[in-house]
């Protein structure tokens, strides 16, 4: 908010002069900063109002006769020390940023971490996750910039959990789900294991969903799809198994990359349009890895440094 109209919604509260909008508005502030802190120090609250106190007296003393103006002397202290004060009071919560840690993992690298609520998160290969130092205020907020998590939400139904991941939000109170939003792919897919999550996507109604329940929107045309997946299925990728369903070559090509740093591109146009539905063990040779893709349409590789071309 701006400085300028925070002053002049505050000065037409305390004139009495605030449309209902503004007062709500003005009283919300000052609830969200009482929240954090019942009542200021009483040695801080005494020095203000004494400097209220001999502002407003020394006004008074120093204009002659004229009851008006000295009023209007004093209502403007009062306004200007009450605007001080709320901002002094707002403020001094509010300009304190928590610490932002920035969490990325590499290639066939998964981590672990668990939130200053006891929330915890996995964190997929080639990831990038974003979460506070500790959590302040209403809300707990974490982004994931890019790549897939899985959350483990402590539950507090006072203080919502959000997940931030390009343009949409991902709320819970306690529950547990994945997130998967890989720029390389033109899906974003958020399954629920337990609980019940609520998805908010920009310009879009709130979709809820239950265990087993995977939303996919498509980054390309602005759709939305909903399926059932197995729930253990959902989060097996955490101890080393990745399941894809019906799933095109440049996702596998993807998962490959991610578990065994190996580059797939396609020789042959007609392998662009084929499906697979296979179990990827991370901890699998990638001569076993590729053998297995190879079979599933009778497709031939060959192998150029880091460079696997199916054709």
């Amino acid at each position: 908010m701006e400085t300028n109209k925070f002053k002049e919604r505050l000065e037409r509260y305390l004139k009495g002069q605030s449309s209902q909008k503004d007062k709500s508005l003005v009283e919300a502030w000052y609830k969200s900063y009482q929240d954090k802190e019942k009542q200021l120090d009483q040695r801080e609250a005494d020095h203000i109002g004494r400097e209220m106190r001999e502002r407003i007296n020394a006004s008074i003393s120093q204009t002659p006769v004229f009851r008006l103006p000295i009023l209007r002397i004093a209502a403007s202290f009062l306004i200007a020390s009450g605007i001080a004060l709320l901002i002094w009071g707002i403020t001094r919560h509010t300009n304190v940023q928590p610490e932002l840690l920035t969490i990325k993992t590499g290639t066939n690298e998964i981590k672990q971490l668990t939130l200053a609520d006891s929330s915890v998160i996995w964190v997929n290969s080639a990831s990038v996750l974003q979460v506070p130092a500790s959590f302040q205020g209403k809300l707990r907020e974490v982004k994931l910039l890019k790549g897939e998590a899985f959350f483990d939400v402590k539950h507090d139904s006072t203080h919502p959990f959000i997940v931030r991941v390009k343009g949409f939000n991902v709320q819970v109170m306690g529950t547990s789900f994945n997130v998967k939003a890989y720029s390389e792919l033109k899906a974003i897919d958020i399954a629920v294991a337990t609980g019940k999550v609520g998805v908010t996507h920009i310009g879009d109604k709130t979709q809820f969903l239950l265990p087993g329940n995977l939303l996919s929107y498509n980054t390309n045309n602005g759709r939305f799809s909903h399926t059932y997946i197995d729930v253990v299925k959902i989060q097996s990728w955490k101890s080393g198994l990745t399941y894809l369903n019906q799933a095109d070559f440049n996702e596998v090509a993807l998962v490959v990359k991610n578990i065994f740093g190996l580059t797939l591109k396609t020789g042959n146009s007609k392998v662009n349009n084929y499906r697979f539905t296979l179990t990827i063990r991370h901890n699998s040779s990638p001569e076993q890895m590729l053998k297995v893709i190879s079979q599933i349409h009778n497709t031939p590789f060959r192998k150029e440094g880091n460079t696997v071309i199916f054709y």
